[in-house]
Protein backbone atom coordinates (compact mmCIF):
# COMPACT_ATOMS: atom_id res chain seq x y z
CA UNK A 1 0.00 0.00 0.00
CA UNK A 2 1.43 3.61 -1.19
CA UNK A 3 0.66 6.33 1.44
CA UNK A 4 0.83 9.80 -0.09
CA UNK A 5 0.98 12.78 2.05
CA UNK A 6 0.24 16.30 0.63
CA UNK A 7 0.60 19.58 2.50
CA UNK A 8 -0.95 22.27 1.73
CA UNK A 9 -1.07 25.80 3.74
CA UNK A 10 -3.31 28.43 4.14
CA UNK A 11 -1.40 30.95 1.94
CA UNK A 12 -1.42 27.92 -1.21
CA UNK A 13 -5.14 29.24 -1.27
CA UNK A 14 -6.27 32.09 -2.48
CA UNK A 15 -8.79 33.73 0.03
CA UNK A 16 -11.49 34.54 -3.06
CA UNK A 17 -12.03 30.00 -3.17
CA UNK A 18 -13.73 28.00 -0.53
CA UNK A 19 -10.18 26.02 -1.43
CA UNK A 20 -8.42 23.00 -3.41
CA UNK A 21 -9.83 19.74 -3.91
CA UNK A 22 -7.16 17.01 -4.48
CA UNK A 23 -8.18 14.06 -6.86
CA UNK A 24 -5.77 10.83 -7.14
CA UNK A 25 -6.62 8.44 -9.99
CA UNK A 26 -6.08 4.95 -10.35
CA UNK A 27 -2.20 5.70 -11.75
CA UNK A 28 -1.63 7.15 -8.63
CA UNK A 29 -1.90 10.98 -10.66
CA UNK A 30 -3.12 14.16 -8.27
CA UNK A 31 -5.38 16.29 -10.15
CA UNK A 32 -5.99 20.03 -8.44
CA UNK A 33 -9.39 21.19 -8.69
CA UNK A 34 -10.36 24.41 -7.39
CA UNK A 35 -13.90 25.51 -5.72
CA UNK A 36 -15.96 28.13 -6.65
CA UNK A 37 -16.30 31.39 -4.51
CA UNK A 38 -17.65 30.55 -1.29
CA UNK A 39 -21.03 32.12 -0.25
CA UNK A 40 -20.99 34.07 2.82
CA UNK A 41 -17.27 34.10 3.08
CA UNK A 42 -15.80 35.13 6.09
CA UNK A 43 -15.40 39.19 5.48
CA UNK A 44 -11.33 39.89 6.40
CA UNK A 45 -10.45 36.95 4.45
CA UNK A 46 -12.46 38.38 1.85
CA UNK A 47 -11.16 41.73 1.95
CA UNK A 48 -7.61 40.38 2.49
CA UNK A 49 -7.84 38.27 -0.58
CA UNK A 50 -9.01 41.38 -2.60
CA UNK A 51 -5.50 43.23 -1.90
CA UNK A 52 -3.51 40.15 -2.42
CA UNK A 53 -5.34 40.00 -5.97
CA UNK A 54 -4.96 44.20 -6.76
CA UNK A 55 -0.89 43.93 -5.24
CA UNK A 56 -0.50 41.38 -7.86
CA UNK A 57 -1.83 43.47 -10.74
CA UNK A 58 -0.08 46.27 -9.74
CA UNK A 59 -2.18 48.75 -8.11
CA UNK A 60 0.24 48.64 -5.22
CA UNK A 61 -1.73 52.28 -3.98
CA UNK A 62 -5.78 50.53 -3.71
CA UNK A 63 -4.21 47.60 -2.30
CA UNK A 64 -3.09 49.45 0.63
CA UNK A 65 -6.15 51.25 0.96
CA UNK A 66 -8.10 48.21 0.96
CA UNK A 67 -5.39 47.04 3.84
CA UNK A 68 -5.95 50.38 6.17
CA UNK A 69 -9.67 50.19 6.31
CA UNK A 70 -10.20 46.05 6.55
CA UNK A 71 -7.67 46.84 9.39
CA UNK A 72 -9.64 49.56 10.56
CA UNK A 73 -12.68 47.41 10.73
CA UNK A 74 -11.05 43.98 12.16
CA UNK A 75 -9.62 46.43 15.26
CA UNK A 76 -13.40 48.05 15.58
CA UNK A 77 -14.62 44.13 16.12
CA UNK A 78 -11.84 43.31 18.20
CA UNK A 79 -10.20 41.28 16.01
CA UNK A 80 -13.24 38.97 15.34
CA UNK A 81 -12.19 37.01 12.08
CA UNK A 82 -15.10 34.51 11.70
CA UNK A 83 -17.48 37.62 10.99
CA UNK A 84 -19.61 36.61 8.07
CA UNK A 85 -21.09 38.52 5.39
CA UNK A 86 -24.17 37.82 6.28
CA UNK A 87 -23.55 39.87 9.69
CA UNK A 88 -22.75 42.91 7.85
CA UNK A 89 -25.41 45.25 8.28
CA UNK A 90 -26.18 49.20 8.68
CA UNK A 91 -26.46 48.86 12.67
CA UNK A 92 -22.17 47.49 12.33
CA UNK A 93 -21.49 49.78 10.13
CA UNK A 94 -23.13 52.91 11.69
CA UNK A 95 -21.42 51.84 14.52
CA UNK A 96 -18.33 51.52 13.30
CA UNK A 97 -18.39 54.71 11.33
CA UNK A 98 -19.58 57.01 14.75
CA UNK A 99 -16.52 55.21 16.64
CA UNK A 100 -13.95 56.60 14.14
CA UNK A 101 -15.63 60.03 14.65
CA UNK A 102 -15.25 59.46 18.49
CA UNK A 103 -11.80 59.02 17.68
CA UNK A 104 -11.46 62.32 16.31
CA UNK A 105 -11.01 61.59 12.69
CA UNK A 106 -11.94 64.31 10.12
CA UNK A 107 -14.84 64.23 7.70
CA UNK A 108 -12.89 63.06 4.57
CA UNK A 109 -10.54 60.40 6.53
CA UNK A 110 -13.69 59.02 7.49
CA UNK A 111 -15.59 59.03 4.68
CA UNK A 112 -12.43 57.23 3.43
CA UNK A 113 -12.88 54.52 5.54
CA UNK A 114 -16.72 54.45 4.43
CA UNK A 115 -16.06 54.26 0.94
CA UNK A 116 -13.50 51.58 0.55
CA UNK A 117 -15.23 49.25 2.44
CA UNK A 118 -17.90 50.10 0.25
CA UNK A 119 -15.97 49.44 -2.82
CA UNK A 120 -15.18 46.00 -1.34
CA UNK A 121 -18.56 44.98 0.02
CA UNK A 122 -19.53 45.81 -3.87
CA UNK A 123 -17.27 44.06 -5.17
CA UNK A 124 -17.99 41.11 -3.33
CA UNK A 125 -21.67 41.43 -4.21
CA UNK A 126 -20.62 41.21 -8.26
CA UNK A 127 -18.50 38.03 -7.53
CA UNK A 128 -21.39 36.54 -5.75
CA UNK A 129 -20.26 36.06 -2.61
CA UNK A 130 -23.05 38.08 -0.76
CA UNK A 131 -26.46 39.28 -1.70
CA UNK A 132 -26.42 43.17 -1.34
CA UNK A 133 -28.48 43.89 2.36
CA UNK A 134 -27.11 47.34 1.87
CA UNK A 135 -25.07 48.19 4.98
CA UNK A 136 -24.14 51.52 3.57
CA UNK A 137 -26.58 53.43 3.06
CA UNK A 138 -26.80 55.22 5.83
CA UNK A 139 -23.15 55.98 6.25
CA UNK A 140 -20.95 58.94 4.52
CA UNK A 141 -19.41 57.50 1.26
CA UNK A 142 -18.72 60.73 -0.29
CA UNK A 143 -15.03 62.24 -0.40
CA UNK A 144 -14.48 65.65 0.09
CA UNK A 145 -11.90 67.42 -2.02
CA UNK A 146 -8.81 67.01 -0.03
CA UNK A 147 -7.38 71.27 0.61
CA UNK A 148 -5.09 72.19 -1.42
CA UNK A 149 -1.97 72.56 0.87
CA UNK A 150 -0.19 75.20 -1.28
CA UNK A 151 2.34 77.77 0.55
CA UNK A 152 2.74 81.36 -0.75
CA UNK A 153 5.66 82.52 -3.30
CA UNK A 154 7.46 84.20 -0.05
CA UNK A 155 7.25 81.03 1.70
CA UNK A 156 8.61 79.07 -1.32
CA UNK A 157 11.75 81.69 -1.40
CA UNK A 158 12.11 80.99 2.41
CA UNK A 159 13.24 77.34 1.94
CA UNK A 160 14.91 78.21 -1.11
CA UNK A 161 17.49 80.53 0.75
CA UNK A 162 17.27 78.56 4.45
CA UNK A 163 20.61 77.48 5.85
CA UNK A 164 19.93 74.08 7.05
CA UNK A 165 22.44 72.37 9.32
CA UNK A 166 22.33 68.51 8.19
CA UNK A 167 22.81 67.32 4.71
CA UNK A 168 19.75 64.94 5.49
CA UNK A 169 17.26 68.36 5.96
CA UNK A 170 19.14 69.83 2.86
CA UNK A 171 18.23 66.45 0.66
CA UNK A 172 14.70 67.28 1.92
CA UNK A 173 14.41 70.41 1.02
CA UNK A 174 16.15 69.52 -2.27
CA UNK A 175 13.69 67.09 -3.28
CA UNK A 176 10.76 69.40 -2.16
CA UNK A 177 12.32 72.08 -4.31
CA UNK A 178 12.88 69.71 -7.34
CA UNK A 179 9.66 69.35 -7.38
CA UNK A 180 8.28 72.94 -7.33
CA UNK A 181 10.78 73.48 -10.29
CA UNK A 182 9.24 70.44 -12.46
CA UNK A 183 5.76 71.48 -12.28
CA UNK A 184 5.08 69.87 -8.89
CA UNK A 185 6.37 66.08 -9.87
CA UNK A 186 4.49 63.75 -7.30
CA UNK A 187 6.95 61.77 -5.10
CA UNK A 188 6.61 58.74 -6.44
CA UNK A 189 7.31 59.72 -9.86
CA UNK A 190 10.31 61.35 -8.87
CA UNK A 191 11.29 58.25 -7.76
CA UNK A 192 11.12 56.14 -10.69
CA UNK A 193 12.79 59.21 -13.12
CA UNK A 194 15.73 57.54 -14.95
CA UNK A 195 18.53 59.14 -16.45
CA UNK A 196 17.38 57.58 -19.80
CA UNK A 197 14.04 60.20 -19.40
CA UNK A 198 16.62 63.55 -20.05
CA UNK A 199 16.69 63.86 -23.76
CA UNK A 200 17.56 67.18 -25.55
CA UNK A 201 17.00 69.00 -22.60
CA UNK A 202 13.65 68.36 -22.18
CA UNK A 203 12.24 65.60 -19.05
CA UNK A 204 9.67 63.52 -20.31
CA UNK A 205 8.06 60.33 -17.64
CA UNK A 206 4.83 58.76 -17.44
CA UNK A 207 3.09 59.32 -13.95
CA UNK A 208 2.57 56.38 -12.16
CA UNK A 209 -0.57 56.82 -11.24
CA UNK A 210 -2.14 57.62 -14.43
CA UNK A 211 -0.01 56.62 -16.94
CA UNK A 212 -0.02 60.09 -18.74
CA UNK A 213 2.92 60.94 -20.43
CA UNK A 214 4.37 64.06 -19.54
CA UNK A 215 7.37 66.68 -20.42
CA UNK A 216 9.42 69.33 -18.34
CA UNK A 217 12.07 71.87 -19.85
CA UNK A 218 15.42 70.78 -17.88
CA UNK A 219 16.41 74.15 -16.23
CA UNK A 220 19.63 75.10 -14.62
CA UNK A 221 18.12 74.64 -11.12
CA UNK A 222 17.54 71.05 -11.97
CA UNK A 223 20.71 70.27 -12.92
CA UNK A 224 21.74 71.64 -9.34
CA UNK A 225 20.06 69.57 -7.31
CA UNK A 226 21.06 66.33 -9.55
CA UNK A 227 24.57 67.09 -9.21
CA UNK A 228 24.97 67.85 -5.39
CA UNK A 229 23.43 64.13 -5.34
CA UNK A 230 24.89 61.74 -7.39
CA UNK A 231 23.97 58.26 -8.05
CA UNK A 232 26.79 56.82 -9.87
CA UNK A 233 26.23 53.79 -11.77
CA UNK A 234 22.43 53.42 -10.66
CA UNK A 235 19.83 54.11 -13.50
CA UNK A 236 17.79 56.30 -11.14
CA UNK A 237 18.18 60.32 -11.46
CA UNK A 238 17.83 61.27 -7.66
CA UNK A 239 19.12 59.65 -4.50
CA UNK A 240 15.59 57.69 -3.76
CA UNK A 241 16.04 54.30 -4.55
CA UNK A 242 19.15 53.03 -3.51
CA UNK A 243 18.80 48.95 -4.63
CA UNK A 244 17.44 48.36 -7.89
CA UNK A 245 17.08 44.80 -6.87
CA UNK A 246 15.09 45.22 -3.76
CA UNK A 247 11.47 46.09 -3.42
CA UNK A 248 11.59 49.52 -4.84
CA UNK A 249 8.11 50.52 -3.51
CA UNK A 250 9.07 49.54 -0.03
CA UNK A 251 12.47 51.95 -0.72
CA UNK A 252 10.30 55.06 -2.00
CA UNK A 253 7.52 54.97 0.60
CA UNK A 254 10.77 54.86 3.97
CA UNK A 255 12.40 57.93 1.83
CA UNK A 256 9.12 59.48 1.70
CA UNK A 257 8.25 59.28 5.37
CA UNK A 258 11.99 60.34 6.06
CA UNK A 259 11.95 63.37 3.88
CA UNK A 260 8.51 64.11 5.15
CA UNK A 261 10.15 64.40 8.71
CA UNK A 262 12.68 66.40 7.88
CA UNK A 263 10.07 69.13 5.95
CA UNK A 264 8.05 69.33 8.97
CA UNK A 265 11.68 69.82 10.92
CA UNK A 266 12.05 72.80 8.21
CA UNK A 267 8.69 74.10 8.47
CA UNK A 268 8.12 74.44 12.03
CA UNK A 269 11.59 76.44 11.72
CA UNK A 270 9.94 78.81 9.47
CA UNK A 271 6.71 78.67 11.71
CA UNK A 272 4.84 77.79 8.31
CA UNK A 273 0.80 77.13 9.73
CA UNK A 274 1.31 74.30 6.93
CA UNK A 275 2.77 71.16 8.04
CA UNK A 276 5.44 70.96 5.22
CA UNK A 277 5.68 67.64 3.02
CA UNK A 278 5.92 66.55 0.01
CA UNK A 279 1.83 66.81 -1.01
CA UNK A 280 2.75 70.61 -0.36
CA UNK A 281 5.38 71.03 -3.17
CA UNK A 282 3.16 69.05 -5.46
CA UNK A 283 0.31 71.86 -5.33
CA UNK A 284 2.66 74.84 -4.61
CA UNK A 285 4.04 75.34 -7.71
CA UNK A 286 0.53 76.21 -9.54
CA UNK A 287 0.78 79.89 -8.52
CA UNK A 288 4.16 80.57 -9.30
CA UNK A 289 3.87 79.06 -12.49
CA UNK A 290 1.30 81.55 -13.76
CA UNK A 291 4.89 83.51 -13.94
CA UNK A 292 8.46 82.98 -14.88
CA UNK A 293 8.90 79.34 -13.79
CA UNK A 294 11.09 79.01 -10.12
CA UNK A 295 14.55 79.41 -10.23
CA UNK A 296 17.11 78.87 -7.35
CA UNK A 297 19.69 76.35 -6.51
CA UNK A 298 20.28 73.90 -4.10
CA UNK A 299 22.18 73.76 -1.25
CA UNK A 300 23.54 70.82 0.90
CA UNK A 301 23.31 72.98 4.04
CA UNK A 302 26.31 74.18 5.22
CA UNK A 303 29.59 75.91 3.91
CA UNK A 304 30.44 76.42 0.19
CA UNK A 305 27.51 74.68 -1.15
CA UNK A 306 25.26 77.07 1.04
CA UNK A 307 27.10 79.85 -0.28
CA UNK A 308 26.03 78.81 -3.82
CA UNK A 309 22.95 78.21 -2.88
CA UNK A 310 22.40 81.65 -1.73
CA UNK A 311 23.85 83.55 -5.25
CA UNK A 312 22.32 81.12 -7.32
CA UNK A 313 18.74 81.95 -6.49
CA UNK A 314 17.16 82.74 -9.34
CA UNK A 315 14.89 85.94 -10.85
CA UNK A 316 11.19 84.93 -9.80
CA UNK A 317 12.41 83.92 -6.29
CA UNK A 318 14.36 86.79 -5.30
CA UNK A 319 12.19 89.49 -3.35
CA UNK A 320 12.56 92.76 -5.53
CA UNK A 321 10.52 90.52 -7.87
Amino acid sequence: MTTIKIKITPEMIPNDLEGIVIEIDGNGTANTKRLAIERNPRVFAYMYGLARRLESDGRHGTADNYRCATAALRKFCRGNTSIRFSQLDTALMTSFEDALRRQGLKRTTVSFYMSTLKAMYNKAVRDGATTDREPFKNSCTTVGTTPKRAIPLRQIRQISRMYVRTRQMALARDMFMFSLYTRGMPFVDMAYLKKSDLRNGVLTYRRKKTGQPLAVKWEQCMQDIVDSYPTGDSSFRLPIISDPTADLRRQYKNRQRYINSQLAKIGARLHLSTKLTMYVARHSWASPARGPPLMGKPGEGHGRAHRRHQRGVGPHLRQDH
